[in-house]
């Protein structure tokens, strides 16, 4: 797997290791290859966003971003990118996983990305090192692991929904090792038992400016709603639980003008 820049978002919760998984922040979530997040800002918004993006530090973190080619050869096309400037592929290595996230938060359509624990795992970080020290301890391997996320590809909201599955773990181990590895980063990190609409979870919380998270085990997955917004994790965690794709939008939300579009499974 090659280096993924990190995509940390603007204030904490972000971790010191350049090559790591996204930070979790105000703008961002917590694991995924930002390389992937890239792709699907390129495939709604274009390169011109994420060159703004760059330019701005939105999403924060450090990012290298492809531009138009040096190669006095390559033909650019009308957004400035050449024929060679390929954009990072939006990888759906785990589809059935995707098929089981909400596609609407608070009104945003979200889209969705999955990995084999090879992919996400693979950037060398301490979480990876963690979680992978972690697998190796109960007799698997990153390759045992498979996780899928769905987030607003133009970071207009900084809510997402992951979920994570390694047959023959139990799901709370699974979560109390992913919680472990998060307080490598953030020692302080609290994470208490809270019950929304009737569903209990544990909620991690990351410090000021930093967005929670709140797992929920269900149908023996680990899910994983990320928001600093109490209402719209209750939103999520219900459409989780009622298996609805696009859920009911808390008070004062708008609902999307059209629902995130179903990945193919590759």
């Amino acid at each position: 797997m090659s280096e993924a820049p990190q995509r940390g978002p603007k204030t904490g919760r972000v971790s010191p290791v350049e090559s790591a998984p996204s930070g979790r922040g105000s703008s961002g979530a917590g694991y995924w290859p930002l390389i992937a997040v890239i792709a699907i800002i390129v495939a709604t918004a274009g390169w011109t966003t994420v060159a703004v993006m760059a330019l701005t530090g939105g999403g924060g973190g450090s990012a290298t971003v492809a531009g138009p080619s040096d190669d006095p050869e390559a033909t650019l096309d009308d957004t400035g990118a050449s024929e060679s400037d390929a954009p990072a592929e939006v990888l759906h290595e785990a589809p059935e996983l995707e098929a089981l996230l909400p596609t609407v938060a608070a009104g945003t359509p979200l889209q969705t990305q999955s990995w084999t624990g090879d992919t996400l795992l693979g950037d060398g970080g301490p979480w990876s090192a963690s979680i992978t020290s972690y697998l190796s301890s109960v007799g698997k391997a990153p390759a045992d692991m498979s996780a899928a996320q769905a987030l607003d590809p133009t970071e207009t909201i900084d809510h997402s929904v992951g979920v994570f599955r390694v047959a023959g773990i139990p799901v709370g181990d699974l979560r109390d090792a992913f919680v472990k590895a998060w307080k490598i980063d953030y020692p302080d990190l609290a994470t208490t038992t809270v019950t929304l609409d009737g569903i209990e979870v544990q909620k991690s919380d990351f410090g000021p400016d930093a967005i929670n998270s709140y797992w929920y085990e269900h149908d023996g997955l680990l899910f994983d709603v990320e928001t600093s917004d109490e209402a719209v994790a209750t939103e999520l965690l219900t459409a989780i639980r009622d298996g609805v794709s696009a859920p009911a939008s808390p008070a004062g939300s708008s609902a999307p003008s059209a629902p995130a579009e179903s990945p193919s499974p590759s």
